[in-house]
């Protein structure tokens, strides 16, 4: 058997994910217009909700499917930023924590514009995995030190 992992960030999900009838609903109305780029078959959904979402799409290849059969994890996490530098955007700055953890920096931010989102995801990493451990562990650099 083989499978396949795509990885999809979503922003602005218009979904009440304490209803699970909800979720497989939105997911498999996503899946239904990315039926062009994906096939038909067996995915396991992983999602990963913060104040927007990513979503771990691992296909199962499996001739029985004639349609898209879904099995949905939803985690709650927390999205960190692991940052080269912490030189960036003042606006972003002051929205946000600095934390070090293992000699590398993480922003933590509160709410951010789409925009500020954005220029986020170009000079960063997202890490969306086990981040409880930095946050608890990491050292928070105060913002008058930067």
């Amino acid at each position: 058997m083989n499978s396949s992992k795509y990885i999809i960030y979503m922003n602005n999900v218009d979904v009440d994910f304490n209803d699970k009838n909800s979720i497989e609903i939105y997911f498999k109305n996503i899946f239904i217009r990315l039926k062009d780029k994906l096939e038909l078959g067996y995915y396991t959904v992983n999602v990963y909700k913060d104040n927007s979402i990513i979503l771990e799409l691992e296909y199962e290849e499996d001739s029985y499917y004639d349609e898209f059969d879904l099995k949905i994890i939803v985690e709650e996490t927390i999205f960190l930023y692991q940052m080269e530098d912490i030189f960036i955007d003042k606006n972003i700055i002051n929205k946000s924590k600095i934390i070090k953890y293992n000699n590398k920096l993480y922003l933590y931010p509160s709410k951010l514009s789409d925009i500020e989102l954005g220029y986020l995801y170009e000079i960063s990493k997202l890490i969306y995995k086990n981040t409880e451990n930095i946050i608890k562990y990491g050292r928070e650099i105060p913002l008058n030190l930067i």
